[in-house]
């Protein structure tokens, strides 16, 4: 699953069907409710990249990552 993260909550919905299956995109809250609605349904793992998109989320993908583990996927956890 690619996870594109941003601070324009309103950018998922300008996605086509077929984008919103093969990505999760939104700001950090949007992708930690989408990931807990994965684990809910039974996800045991996952395998993802994660890219900044723009504005404050801006960066490159050392720093995507490094802020999904800091404070994505212990909100995912932590559920």
């Amino acid at each position: 699953i690619g996870i594109q993260l941003t601070d324009d909550p309103a950018l998922r919905a300008t996605l086509t069907d077929d984008a919103r299956r093969q990505a999760i995109v939104g700001t950090p809250e949007q992708v930690v409710g989408e990931l807990r609605r994965y684990k809910e349904s039974g996800l045991g793992h996952l395998m993802t990249s994660v890219r900044h998109g723009e504005g404050a989320f801006a960066g490159n993908l050392a720093a995507g990552m490094e802020f999904f583990m800091r404070e994505i996927w212990p909100a995912v956890q932590s559920s």
